[in-house]
């Protein structure tokens, strides 16, 4: 059993709670999907035992909840769990009210001992955070653009562009004796756009968070000097100030750009919208891969790219926005962290239209019932369920441990719903 938990272990989430969901994103999904249901259970139940049996389901789905660090599933239940309440509040009133005092007590004590229990593991052994643009460098030469043109680098900054090439005579020289793999940075030369050529310095890059340590040169120009070049052979990294290195190679012909998977290409993927880049941070990157994701969407008006083609699709190592988001360029962007995104590529617009139209009928039914005061608890704990699970949808992509359930729950809901109509009509034509 050990072996099989270290097995599973994920390194990337210390300190939060993703049970066998393999994402803390997917259990607070599923924790957004349940709590609302069992919030109408407990609040409809009748005698001590089920009253126990209740709590004790609520106070476990929002321990789950709370260790997930899910804020999504937070956000979805202040909407969700009063939709829930609605009918219990309206029939018991005062005495609704003391039957979830002992719930919200509970509950949050627990939610306390979990979150002190958390710490301890993240004091122990420290938390993987999303990267971004390096806060624990003192200095970064933030990119706002990055070019492999003629076989060299232009690396661009505000107003400030840094030009790189390599000087292939010295290259061939040291490719033909036994040179030390450092020493080949001295074929490596700096100018500024203007065509001045910049001297270069010893420099150091140090980021004890991901272990990086690099000697090197440094262009000799305080617009520049933040940034540390090294070599190993032939491989050159450049270190603006990010949790990790660009990568390129150095051949006769000059600079190749290093794509993952060992691909050495002549040029450097750029983005295909522009414009939007102060809303990549939102979502802890979410905006980077949604704004990047149009094009994508622009070509499934009609039908998808199928099931799980997405990092297919999706401008991979793209240097930029890959540093900017997440302070390194190894990355694959796989999915798009957006249920309604995510199905908008799978299978299209018209797909995405359905679903939408499914949740509007269904919202719509449930405000006509809630007028008609003739709302059952059940049926707003499923709407609850659902409505906050469509919001965590925004943030979580669909994943097979989380999403049939929302569907069984949503399928209930439509019958249920439909079928107070459809008894009426019944009703009406008697």
């Amino acid at each position: 059993l050990r072996e099989l938990a270290e097995s599973i272990r994920s390194l990337y989430f210390t300190g939060q709670s993703s049970l066998m969901f393999n994402n803390p994103g997917f259990l607070g999904g599923f924790a957004a999907l349940m709590i609302p249901i069992d919030v109408a259970l407990y609040a409809e139940a009748k005698g001590l035992p089920r009253k126990c049996l209740q709590l004790a389901a609520l106070a476990l789905m929002c321990i789950a909840m709370y260790g997930s660090h899910s804020r999504a599933a937070e956000v979805s239940l202040i909407v969700s769990i009063p939709v829930a309440l609605i009918p219990s509040m309206r029939k018991l009133g005062k005495e609704a009210k003391a039957m979830l005092l002992p719930a919200v007590i509970a509950t949050v004590l627990c939610i306390a001992a979990v979150g002190a229990m958390a710490s301890a593991v993240r004091a122990k052994n420290g938390t993987q955070e999303a990267s971004g643009p390096s806060a624990k460098a003192e200095r970064v030469f933030k990119l706002d653009k990055a070019q492999l043109e003629r076989g060299m680098l232009f690396f661009t900054s505000g107003e400030d562009t840094l030009v790189c090439s390599v000087d292939r005579k010295k290259l061939v020289e040291y490719l033909s004796k036994d040179t030390d793999e450092k020493a080949f940075v001295e074929c490596i030369g700096f100018m500024d756009y203007a065509g001045n050529t910049l001297d270069t310095q010893y420099s150091r890059f140090d980021n004890n968070r991901v272990d990086l340590h690099l000697e090197g040169v440094a262009p000799a120009d305080p617009r520049f000097d933040m940034i540390t070049v090294a070599t190993e052979g032939r491989m050159v990294y450049f270190c603006f100030g990010y949790d990790g290195p660009a990568q390129f190679a150095m051949t006769e012909d000059g600079f190749r750009s290093f794509i993952q998977g060992e691909k050495l290409e002549d040029s450097i993927p750029q983005p295909k919208v522009t414009g939007l880049e102060r809303f990549y941070s939102f979502g802890t990157g979410r905006g980077y891969i949604w704004i990047q994701s149009l094009p994508v969407m622009a070509e499934c008006l009609l039908i998808g790219k199928g099931c799980g083609n997405f990092a297919f699709n999706f401008v991979q190592n793209e240097m930029v926005g890959l540093l900017n988001t997440n302070g390194s360029t190894k990355y694959v962007i796989d999915r798009p962290h957006n249920w309604y995104i995510q199905s908008f590529v799978s299978n299209g617009l018209p797909y995405v239209l359905c679903m939408l139209a499914l949740f509007v009928f269904v919202l719509l039914r449930f405000i006509a019932m809630a007028c008609g005061k003739t709302l059952e608890s059940f049926d707003a704990g499923l709407f609850g369920a659902c409505l906050g699970f469509m919001i965590t949808g925004i943030i979580n992509d669909s994943c097979v441990t989380v999403n049939p359930v929302f569907w069984m729950l949503f399928g209930v809901a439509v019958i249920r719903t439909a079928g107070v109509t459809f008894r009426k009509k019944a009703q009406n034509a008697v």
